[in-house]
Order: C-alpha cells, then sequence, then structure tokens
C-alpha cells in the first residue's frame, strides 16, 4: 500500500480500452495531459514512494522528466509542439518553481517574488500561465509567462473590479483566451470566489501573444460561487 491509498495508475482510454500507463516503480501515477500527437504527461511515485517525479508517458514506457534539483517534480501540461510546463523543488527542497521543459531541458521559471509558482497551462504559441506566490508561501497571483517575462495578470486587466485579485490561471488557448479563478472580500467580511475568461484586447494588441502592454485582458464573464468568511 501506497501512503496515498491502494495502488493507483495512470491510465489512458481510446477507442473503448483503458491502459494501464504504469509507474516508475512506485505505487501511484498520475496523467494530466495529452496533446495531438498522444504524448502524456503526469507524474509518478518512484520505488518506495518516498518521492515523486514529472514523467511523460509514450510508446509503453514511463520517461522521468527530472528536477530543478530538488526531490519532487510533475508536469501539469503539454503543448503539440512537445513543450512540457509544470513545477518543481529546487535545490535543498527550498522552494517550489514553475519549469518549462524543452528538448528534455527544463527551465527554472521563476517567481513573482515568493517561494512558490506553479505552470499549470501552455498553448501552441508558446505562451505559459499559472500562479505564484508573491511574499513567501503566500499572496498568490495568476501570471502570465511569454518569452522569457513573468507578469501578474492582475496589472495587465482593464476591467478587474475593486478590491478582486485573480489567484491562478488554468488553462490558454491559442487564440490567448485564458481561464482563471480569483477572489475579493465583500461587505460584512463574506468572501467571493469567482472564475473569469480573459480574452485579449484586439486593438492593443495586434500581434497576439508577441508582447505583452498594459491592458492586455478583459474580463468576459464570470461565474461566482460563496467561499468562506475567513478566505
Amino acid at each position: 500500500f501506497s501512503p496515498y491509498g491502494p495502488e493507483s495508475h495512470a491510465f489512458e482510454y481510446s477507442n473503448g480500452v483503458m491502459v494501464d500507463l504504469g509507474s516508475l516503480g512506485g505505487t501511484v501515477s498520475y496523467a494530466f495531459a495529452i496533446n495531438d500527437s498522444g504524448l502524456i504527461v503526469g507524474r509518478s511515485q518512484i520505488v518506495g514512494d518516498q518521492h515523486q517525479v514529472a514523467v511523460s508517458y509514450t510508446n509503453g514506457s514511463v520517461v522521468p522528466l527530472g528536477s530543478l534539483g530538488g526531490d519532487d517534480s510533475e508536469a501539469l501540461a503539454i503543448n503539440n509542439n512537445g513543450i512540457i510546463v509544470g513545477d518543481s523543488w529546487t535545490v535543498n527542497d527550498a522552494a517550489d518553481h514553475a519549469f518549462e521543459d524543452i528538448g528534455g531541458t527544463l527551465t527554472d521559471l521563476g517567481t513573482l517574488g515568493g517561494l512558490e509558482s506553479r505552470a499549470e497551462a501552455i498553448n501552441d504559441n508558446g505562451v505559459i500561465v499559472g500562479d505564484s506566490t508573491t511574499s513567501g508561501w503566500n499572496d498568490d497571483r495568476a501570471f502570465i509567462e511569454d518569452d522569457g517575462q513573468m507578469t501578474d495578470l492582475n496589472s495587465l486587466v482593464t476591467n478587474l473590479p475593486a478590491d478582486f485579485v485573480l489567484e491562478e490561471a488554468t488553462a490558454i488557448n491559442d487564440s490567448g483566451q485564458i481561464l482563471a479563478n480569483g477572489a475579493f472580500e465583500l461587505p460584512g467580511g463574506s468572501g467571493q470566489y469567482e472564475s473569469f475568461l480573459l480574452t485579449p484586447v484586439p486593438e492593443r494588441f495586434p500581434g497576439l501573444m508577441s508582447a505583452i502592454p498594459l491592458g492586455l485582458l478583459l474580463l468576459l464573464h464570470r461565474k461566482t460561487s460563496e467561499i468562506p468568511s475567513d478566505f
């Protein structure tokens, strides 16, 4: 048995058949994303289940992707150019940083000033989104990363509500539209959590992700749910 429960493996489901993708010798593995070529990425426990490592699953093999020097890593997304993103602990497990893997080389994407970041999605233009802390392990902010520059999405939205913070970006398509989640405090101390669709402003951004100008994004839609008052 694993500390996470009974043995559980990542799988691929195709044409009505579920195929066990295996693991790196541990009892638990996960599959998080797949591209149009069928390359799957995720993470797997190693022998002894002491650590988990970012992996790709291809042609019946589980391939470890390595880390940024720390013990644990995970691959969360892959685009159709084979570029993988995720997060990894750094040397001595001092911090947990977003990474980009191009051709087997992991690049540390850094943070917005804190100790933690996570790359959650990448489009075929190579634009990455995710979340990062701004101070230590606190103050989560959604980010966009393009051409080596990580930018707080909150600084790029033209009509962000007052006292509202975008905390996490979870998806981006090839048109540059982004799904993001965030929260703000309501009168009386209660909280509200919302999901947004962000879309590029064409007249301000004709190159579409070729640069990151101020006023990049416009909030188009939101879905609201209540969160605890101590959020």
